[in-house]
């Protein structure tokens, strides 16, 4: 029978396919049989919610394994679930350990994609204070609340019902944010659903759509390819609804978006976003936005690696760049641990003004948390991801920031740890800020697939 065409030939590969070699096979099986509380989620997509996950994709990316583009979440499986048979190089003397383990940990997620496992789950999450964004694949942006979610796959269609009560600012409310319906027609993919979404290179910045704000209803439709002058590439065009934009914002109650995103080749990916935000029945006047984002892998050296990028965002009125980020992240085994460092500035040049939008603000806004980090007038960061062969995990992110002459300083730390026959979260963050108190804040979740 044929698959959900996201993750067609899994079977083969986690079964024996004649281009897997048994030392990466008996990884792969191991995972998949002793890690029963690995962190992962049955859908057609590799979504934004866990930060190790892409750590271990970025690094087959810059490994030269993959030939697919990795700057844009949610991710199709379908254009990586091929190629996650990282053996297919011919020489496999040359696939070291830390990236069969890296490959392993994502045919385990893929594998538990096509099988259903762990498509119940309860998650539950208790904080001190509303939680300060830490970019991608943050665990919770409620201060406290919970959740259940069903989802299930067919071969032509894969849904999530999610929902829950929690604290999320100064409110408290029901809420089905992380549900969807995605039905597949070949290379072409149609989804209904509020996810969250990050486009673009950064991990604690992102100048294009980011997942800093709770997921926004939309309707998606996009498209996988290949040819010799784009290589490996997708598209996405998605028309989306702005929580209370309507009341705050009226001129942008509906968002629009198109992006491309392609590998042409091994070293280099890049992705084109066009954005407009409307009145929904004046689609010309609103406001408009182009970015570019683009990364370069760097050649390997010791077992590590990494590469630079960046990503650019013009004004409404103009095509000119006026916000811009630099990165570099790499990736390497210590002591049989895997860790992942991350480096980023972003900054602003002279022509960027907050006039220029309507209402003399950026309105990428969803619940009054802004999207992006676009307006910040300049930041630089720095986040350590580390990986144990235990399946805990720890993350460790240090920030300052500027905006409208105003810096904060944040530093956040969070763990991880398979237990109760589920994942445990603990975390714990310290925000500076010249203007306000200071702000300490502790919390701790779990969630249980079963």
């Amino acid at each position: 029978m044929k698959t959900f065409q996201n993750i067609s030939k899994l079977k083969k590969t986690v079964s024996g396919s004649n281009r897997l070699s048994p030392h990466l096979l008996s990884v792969s099986i191991a995972i998949a049989t002793l890690s029963t509380t690995f962190t992962t989620e049955a859908s057609p997509w590799l979504e934004t919610h866990d930060p190790f996950l892409r750590s271990d994709l970025l690094a087959l990316s810059d490994a030269g394994l993959l030939n697919s583009p990795v700057n844009h979440y949610p991710l199709r499986w379908s254009m990586i679930g091929d190629e996650l048979d990282i053996v297919h190089q011919n020489n496999q003397n040359q696939v070291s350990n830390e990236l069969e383990r890296a490959a392993s940990h994502l045919h385990y997620a893929l594998a538990s994609a096509e099988y259903g496992r762990g498509n119940r789950a309860l998650k539950a999450v208790c904080g001190s204070e509303t939680p300060v964004a830490s970019g991608f694949g943050q665990y919770s942006k409620n201060e406290w609340g919970a959740t259940a979610s069903y989802e299930s796959m067919r071969n032509s269609f894969a849904f999530r019902v999610t929902t829950g009560y929690a604290k999320y600012g100064e409110d408290e409310d029901f809420l089905w944010n992380d549900s969807y319906l995605a039905l597949n027609a070949g290379k072409w993919l149609f989804s209904v659903g509020s996810i969250d979404r990050w486009w673009g290179q950064g991990w604690q910045h992102n100048l294009i759509l980011g997942s800093f704000a709770r997921s926004n209803p939309d309707l998606s439709v996009s498209y996988i390819g290949s040819n010799t002058i784009l290589g490996n590439w997708g598209a996405e065009a998605i028309i989306g609804l702005p929580d209370d934009a309507s009341t705050d914002k009226p001129s942008t109650n509906k968002h629009s978006a198109f992006r491309l995103a392609s590998k042409p080749v091994s070293f280099f990916e890049y992705g084109l976003t066009y954005q407009s935000w409307f009145d929904g029945s004046e689609f010309s006047d609103g406001d408009k936005q182009t970015s570019l984002d683009a990364k370069l892998t760097l050649p390997a050296f010791d077992k590590i690696y990494h590469s630079v990028y960046g990503e650019l965002a013009s004004s409404a009125n103009s095509f000119e760049p006026v916000a811009w980020l630099l990165g570099w992240s790499g990736q390497f085994d210590f002591a049989g641990q895997t860790i992942r460092l991350v480096l980023e500035k972003q900054d602003s040049t002279s022509e960027k003004d907050p006039q220029s939008w309507e209402n003399n603000q950026y309105p990428s806004y969803s619940d009054g948390a802004a999207k992006t980090t676009y307006e910040l007038d300049n930041s630089i960061s720095a986040a350590l991801y580390l990986q144990l062969q235990n399946d805990h995990s720890l993350s460790l992110i240090a920030q300052e920031s500027e905006q409208n002459n105003k810096t904060v300083k944040t530093l956040q730390v969070s763990y991880r740890l398979p237990a109760l026959a589920g994942m445990l979260h603990f975390g714990a963050g310290r925000t500076d800020n010249e203007t306000n108190k200071d702000e300490t804040n502790i919390w701790t979740g779990y969630e249980f697939r079963f």
